[in-house]
């Protein structure tokens, strides 16, 4: 652009500064425009992406998204069975007599429970093998007339839903070991590969059912929570709580067989039977919570007793 003429009155002047400033002006904003990068625009793509990291703040959890979360691993004990060579002696009794002899503070030794079992005896469970040594030790120096045995751990226990009926024992774990090598690579002991059913429920349908197969610590770190090739089937295995619960009183640690108590309902807490139960289309009630706002069955594992009874069973079992 040329530069306006140079006026002779004053007026004329004043309007070519102004010229002057404006072209000045003008091109100072070009050169800052040329020296600015062009702006990238976002593309909706990445503005996902940008959400996806951020995830949603609202986003709401439900009762499945809790219950498929990975529970923590259960504490292994070392357990002790402690009984009087008196007869007559009741298991508070046996507690009070092995509280009287041993000195767990002395020996160091951490207890991790001590409970009462069927013909007055006790269940002592340290939390390492060594402390269960030096307790059962100590028992059998003791001033008082207790005798004292260790518990061999159980193994773990594995649920494969949808098995076809039809299915015997004998093939369900040939099929296990035969169809399924590539899970088994890092099991060279025999031993370990042995599987063992345990018992059978009922499945969705009467053609299927579920199967708890019984292993070694080592086949259920390498079956659980994977997809098992059983014959012509695929059939997911995950882990079996070896929880023990009564479905005549509802209470744990005996079977229905073994039970003196009244019948009480899972679902509402009546006195029927939980199969004929006939409010099942209204909120259940536990009956094992002391709380009236527990609403769930009292078979259900959101509740807070089934949940300490299963720490309980799992603290006998050997995971490794």
């Amino acid at each position: 652009e040329n530069a306006p003429a140079i006026p002779s009155e004053p007026l004329d002047a004043i309007q070519c500064d102004i010229a002057l400033l404006r072209l000045e002006v003008g091109n100072l904003s070009q050169a800052i425009l040329e020296s600015t990068p062009p702006k990238q625009t976002q593309s909706p793509s990445s503005e996902f992406r940008h959400i996806e990291r951020i995830g949603n703040p609202r986003e709401v959890k439900t009762y499945a998204g809790i219950v498929s979360q990975p529970k923590p691993e259960t504490r292994q004990q070392f357990p002790l069975l402690v009984e009087s060579t008196d007869p007559r002696d009741t298991g508070d009794e046996v507690i009070k007599k092995l509280k009287t002899s041993v000195n767990v503070i002395e020996l160091g030794v951490g207890i991790g429970s001590i409970r009462k079992r069927k013909n007055q005896k006790v269940l002592v469970a340290c939390d390492s093998k060594q402390e269960r040594d030096i307790m059962e030790k100590a028992i059998r120096e003791g001033p008082r007339k207790l005798t004292v045995s260790q518990i061999k751990a159980k193994n773990p226990l594995l649920k494969l839903t949808g098995v076809i009926r039809e299915t015997t024992d004998k093939n369900l774990e040939e099929a296990i070991l035969n169809q399924n090598r590539s899970l088994l690579v890092d099991i060279a002991n025999q031993e370990e590969r042995a599987v063992r059913v345990v018992r059978r429920t009922k499945g969705r349908t009467t053609e299927i059912c579920n199967v708890v197969i019984e292993v070694s610590p080592s086949l259920h770190r390498s079956l659980r929570d994977q997809k098992l090739r059983i014959g012509y089937q695929v059939i997911p295995a995950s882990d079996q709580s070896p929880i023990v619960q009564c479905f005549r009183c509802m209470g744990f640690g005996h079977f229905a067989k073994e039970c003196h108590s009244h019948q009480i309902c899972g679902h509402c807490a009546g006195a029927h039977d939980s199969r004929e139960c006939p409010n099942k289309s209204e909120a259940p009630q536990c009956a094992n919570c002391t709380s009236k706002e527990a609403k769930h069955p009292a078979y259900s594992p959101t509740c807070p007793e089934w949940q300490r009874w299963d720490r309980i069973a799992r603290s006998s079992v050997q995971y490794c």
